[in-house]
């Protein structure tokens, strides 16, 4: 089921223009950052776009600001030290946009920093645990009006936002919102899910928004 569906959208943002990738990301950064969720957070998470997915940067420069006071972290890929042989997410702090310059493709494409030692390197980048979170903004390659998300298979992001739960749990720290920002492509009737699926708090289009909260809540 997941396949087809997958299979389904990605035919449809095949479709889709440049121009009109550009357009939606533009409006979806705008209401981002004149929202009042977005100005309250200072440990923001998110993620670095591929070609079709809703653009980041405009939100990326400004948490970047020299005098934003938040904090920017960017998913990175790498061993996981609990299962041998795969892979997981974990959050890590980007610095400024010459840092972003150093990054390379790695998972899915996805830019990632670089892993030669250095002082911004993976081993001595900040992770978002280390610290919390107070907004997380993702990608989907799908997403439904009830804030079901379909990712690209490898689960990344629901394992991440699990261990985000328990780690809130512990500290009794409060959850961030959970942001997907969706093209209007991506929003479809209904996101086949499985037990390990995790439901988001708000799907952010550039038309209309979908879920339990608001940007300005």
């Amino acid at each position: 089921m997941k396949a087809n569906v997958r299979s389904t959208v990605n035919a449809l943002l095949r479709q889709m223009s440049v121009q009109d990738v550009k357009r939606e990301s533009e409006a979806i950064q705008i209401k981002i950052l004149s929202s009042p969720l977005y100005k309250r957070a200072t440990r923001i998470a998110v993620y670095l776009n591929l070609t079709k997915e809703v653009g980041t940067r405009a939100i990326i420069e400004d948490i970047l600001r020299s005098d934003s006071g938040k904090v920017c972290f960017v998913p990175d890929i790498v061993p996981d030290p609990s299962n041998v042989g795969e892979t997981k997410m974990r959050m890590v702090r980007l610095y400024s946009m010459d840092d972003l310059a150093t990054f390379a493709p790695k998972s899915l494409g996805v830019l990632s920093p670089p892993t030669q030692q250095s002082p911004t390197s993976i081993q001595q980048r900040e992770d978002a645990l280390d610290g919390g979170i107070d907004l997380f903004l993702m990608p989907g390659l799908a997403f439904d009006r009830e804030c079901r998300r379909l990712g690209r298979g490898k689960a990344y992001y629901d394992h991440y936002i699990r261990d985000l739960k328990a780690l809130c749990a512990t500290n009794n720290w409060n959850m961030p919102p959970l942001i997907g920002l969706s093209l209007s492509t991506q929003i479809i009737p209904e996101v086949p899910t499985e037990p390990h699926d995790q439901v988001l708090d708000l799907i952010v289009t550039a038309e209309a928004d979908y879920g339990k909260m608001t940007l300005n809540s």
